[in-house]
This record gives structure tokens, sequence and C-alpha cells, in this order.
């Protein structure tokens, strides 16, 4: 729920504006506002210029208006207003003008919910996306509306609307969002049962997603919950879940072990090895190691985070781990190369 979602303003026709509507809506403020109403209310009503301009001067009150606790009743005698100008089908450019005007308002009151969010001002941020989900019902809306109920702790709620969200689509990185924060409320709740279930279907898509297997750990280390039950029948699949729950237990050479019989060859599954690798190199040369032993995890690893940068040659971050492991071996010809062709700053 991290990135923001933006509804992009519509390209513009030009229009003349109407002289007499337009003169209203300059220099808006507190004192002259309230006059300013009672001037379009004795202008000509029939006209799409009317009821754009007439919302124009609603938006300008509302954004003088934001901390006010009329900002509800001024959301509301905007939108009536553009959706008048919006209803002259003959007349297009006020259309498309009127809803500029919904999308910015959308995008606003979005940004005021997620800031909200940020510090933790749940019942402002849910405040401010019901706003906005009236200019667009989008799902993306309901999603932070469930997302700050959750941070909220209002559980059931959250869960209700996320349950709502998956009637609702069929997108299936949106369907992934939703189901592992609904594994994280359950979680909380100690409904394990309910978890495992979840997980169960999300393995039906990918079955080493690397951050349910996290979960599956949790389950298994911290609270003890019986696991075997959901992990693949496929002997491969199944010892890379076992290496993925031993990773997250901490037992780095175990997972090592597990994994480098394993052939490999999905993007997400080199990554994570490489991570293993990378935490088991550093486990061995704090328990002092052999020097043989360090420098052939080195070596593997560097094999590996060249494979993965073939498939993904915009990975910064195995970028710079693949630097570092020239480095760690005074490889600096090879280290240079990366930092110049790819004109990486080593700051992190």
């Amino acid at each position: 729920m991290k990135k923001l979602t933006f509804i992009f303003f519509l390209q513009l026709p030009s229009i003349n504006p109407s002289v007499k509507y337009h003169s209203i809506v300059k220099d808006v403020n507190f004192d002259n506002y309230p006059e300013k109403i009672k001037q379009f209310e004795t202008c000509k009503k029939n006209t799409p210029a009317y009821w754009y301009y007439y919302g124009i001067l609603y938006k300008k009150i509302i954004l003088l208006n934001l901390l006010s606790n009329k900002l509800d009743i001024l959301v509301e005698e905007m939108k009536s207003k553009l959706t008048n100008a919006i209803s002259f089908n003959k007349n297009k450019k006020y259309k498309i003008y009127a809803l500029n005007e919904f999308i910015f308002i959308y995008n606003l009151f979005l940004e005021r919910g997620c800031e909200y969010l940020k510090i933790k001002k749940y019942d402002k941020a849910i405040k401010s996306f019901y706003t906005a989900k009236k200019f667009f019902n989008d799902i993306e809306i309901d999603l932070k509306i469930a997302f700050a109920k959750q941070l909220e702790k209002k559980y059931d709620e959250s869960i209700r609307i996320y349950n709502a969200c998956k009637e609702s689509t069929e997108d299936k990185n949106i369907l992934n969002r939703i189901n592992i924060n609904l594994i994280e409320i359950y979680m909380v709740k100690k409904n394990f049962d309910q978890t495992k279930e979840i997980i169960k279907s999300e393995f039906g898509k990918n079955s080493c997603n690397i951050q349910l297997l996290e979960i599956l750990s949790t389950l298994k280390n911290k609270h003890n919950i019986n696991t075997e039950d959901i992990l693949s029948k496929d002997k491969e699949i199944y010892n890379f879940q076992n290496a993925a729950i031993k990773y997250f237990n901490k037992l780095y050479k175990e997972s090592y072990e597990l994994l480098d019989k394993l052939k490999l060859k999905k993007l997400d599954q080199l990554i994570f090895f490489s991570d293993v690798i990378y935490k088991y190199a550093v486990l061995a040369q704090n328990n002092s190691c052999e020097n043989n032993m360090l420098m052939s995890l080195i070596n593997k690893n560097i094999k590996i985070c060249n494979k993965i940068l073939k498939m993904d040659p915009k990975n910064i971050e195995i970028t710079k781990r693949l630097i570092n492991l020239y480095i760690a071996i005074s490889d600096y010809k090879n280290a240079d190369k990366i930092i110049k062709n790819k004109k990486i700053n080593l700051a992190y």
C-alpha cells in the first residue's frame, strides 16, 4: 500500500472563458467568497459555463477551508455544480474541463489521506480517502481505506472491505496485495487456520512466494503451527520452501545446503539464493571459517549475481552486491568496470 495511485489529467481543449463568470471566480478569499456565491445565484443557470465556473468557485473555497468542519458540505457543492456541467452532452469542452476538476480533487484528497497515514492520523486519512472516493470510485481508494482501518486496528471492518475488493477484481497483483494484508490481520488475530488457508490459495499461483514463506516460517517457529500440510508435494519445490523457512529462522547453513542442490532458474529464486549465500558467508566469516570456504561462497555468489543481472540488468541492489563481492576478492578491475558501465553511486 506504499504506492500513490494518482489519476492523470485529461488533455484540455481550448475554451474562451465567460468574462462574467471568470471575473467572479478571480481573487477568491475568506472575506469575499460568500458574496461571490450570491453573485452566481443571480446569474443565468442553464449553461455548462455557469455550472463549470460555479464549481471552480467552490474548488477555490475548498482550498481555503481544508481544515474546516464545513469541508464535506463544500465538497458536495462542488461535485453537484461540476456534475451539472458534465450533464451538458452537447458541450464536450466544459465536460472535459469539469472532469479534470474531479481528477484534481480526487488526487488532492488521495495525497492528503496518504500524508495523514504517515503521521498515524488514521481517522483523518479515512475521511480524506472517502472524500476522494466521491469523485472516482476506484479500487485503490477502497484498498487504502481498508489499510487505514487495518492500521487503526479495526480489523473486522478492514477484512470486510478487503473481501469486497477481492470480489470486484481479477487483477492478480491486486489480489496478491489484498491476501498479504489479510494474512497480516489474521496473524495478529491469531486466526492461524485462516492464515494457512490464504497461503494455500496463493501457493496455487506461486508456490515459491518468498513473502509467504517468511510468514510460514513465523507460523512454524514462533507459533509452533504445523505447516507441512500446505507445503508442496513436489520434491524440488518442497526443498526450496523448506530452505526458505530455515533461512527466516536464521539457519543459513542448512538453507544454503538445500538450495545449492537445486536447479534454480526463476529470477526471484536466484535473488533469494544470493541473499542466503551472502548471509551464510557473513556467518561463516564471523565464525572464523577457512579462507577457501569463504572464497568459494563469494565466487558462487558472483556467479549467481551475474546470472541475475543478465535477467534483470537494472537491479541496483544486486549490482551493488556484485561490486562489493569483487572488491572482497580484490578484483578491482571488474568492480570498476561495473561502476563505469552502470554509472553506479555506491553511497547507500
